[in-house]
């Protein structure tokens, strides 16, 4: 039965993405034949699909989402990380590399 098919909600979805792929594919060929251009506003949307048929895709996605809090502060931490470490070598070496034959002052006359 059909209508049982629309009852879940990721179905719903899933219909409603292929509507704007058939949509967008429309837009795609008229654009082409008119200017021999086209671009495709719907590409990033495809791997939407793949999580309305694959329900170990969504359980993944679900838990990345549950953690988002823990995975935000530990790239943060990352970041913070490398950016100190940057910072200190550039204060430690940056003289070093100015009288290089690398670095030649006409290169950077404001330094």
């Amino acid at each position: 039965k059909p209508h049982v098919y629309w009852t879940k909600k990721w179905h719903k979805i899933s219909g409603f993405f292929i509507l704007l792929f058939i949509f967008d594919w429309i837009i795609f060929v008229l654009s082409y034949s008119i200017s021999n251009s086209g671009m495709r506003f719907s590409r990033p949307f495809r791997p939407i699909l793949l999580l309305t048929r694959y329900r170990e895709l969504r359980r993944i996605l679900e838990t990345l989402l549950s953690m988002k809090k823990d995975l935000i502060r530990q790239i943060a931490f990352i970041i913070v990380y490398i950016v100190l470490f940057a910072w200190v070598g550039v204060t430690l070496f940056g003289d070093t590399y100015r009288f290089t034959k690398v670095c030649v002052d006409e290169d950077f006359p404001n330094v």
